[in-house]
């Protein structure tokens, strides 16, 4: 007769409980983080779409783009400011990459442009670095005297800070990612000392009951090795 091992409904609890906490912990790193209120958009992915700056309507931006009007995102890029040396501002144009394909320094086209305005009373720094932008995004197809369009995206800033970026991959590098991996890493030695912990209390608790300490396996019959796996008894071991 072969019982059921004891410990392993608290292992499952155990398992159970760690499941939890990871997913407590992830969702807190969401809830709590650099995020929090913003909804994350590609900048290069905002104006990737065909547009004519004279002919060009509100219609013709993806619905995707329109439905973040008068909501609070976050963008990354860069700083694109008319001004020889420019430090406090108020007003710029925030885009994905200065360059334009053909090599020419300047903006992109309208669509993949973003006209930044900083409220009444205050100012960013500028930087030349690649910037985490976040605010109010405005969605509207504004012309200028001509008829020709000046703006497709406008947003109120709330902040702009410099994004470190990794030296090898050129990835922005996130802020908090290596408490993420202590934590992840604490858990780990947690559930592999839980493990094996479990299993050191089962196989004292089978031995004290007359069971096989490695299959389960009931010894008071055949208290000297157990005939299901061959394994010989602890007072057996101790006696050889």
């Amino acid at each position: 007769m072969k019982p059921r091992r004891p410990g392993k409904r608290a292992l499952l609890s155990l398992t159970a409980i760690l499941a939890v906490s990871l997913t407590a912990v992830f969702n807190f790193r969401h809830a709590t983080g650099s995020n929090t209120g913003y909804e994350s958009v590609e900048l290069n992915a905002l104006g990737y779409f065909p547009f004519d700056a004279e002919s060009g309507t509100l219609s013709d931006i993806p619905t995707r783009w329109r439905a973040l009007d008068g909501k609070r995102v976050r963008l990354n890029g860069f700083m694109y400011v008319f001004s020889i040396n420019p430090t406090n501002v108020r007003e710029f144009q925030f885009v994905y990459n200065l360059f334009q394909p053909s090599g020419i320094h300047g903006p992109p086209q309208v669509q993949g442009r973003v006209f930044a305005h900083v409220p009444a009373g205050k100012t960013v720094t500028y930087s030349g670095a690649f910037t985490d932008l976040r605010g109010v995004l405005h969605v509207n197809v504004r012309r200028g005297a001509d008829g020709v369009v000046t703006s497709v995206y406008e947003m109120d800033v709330d902040s702009a800070k410099d994004i470190n970026l990794d030296a090898s991959t050129g990835a922005p590098l996130e802020s908090g990612r290596w408490r993420t991996w202590l934590v992840l890493s604490a858990l780990a030695v947690f559930l592999a000392w839980a493990v094996r912990q479990g299993r050191s209390n089962r196989r004292r608790h089978q031995a004290a009951a007359g069971m096989c300490v490695v299959c389960g396996y009931d010894l008071r019959a055949t208290p000297g090795r157990c005939p299901e796996c061959g394994t010989a008894s602890p007072t057996t071991k101790a006696k050889d």
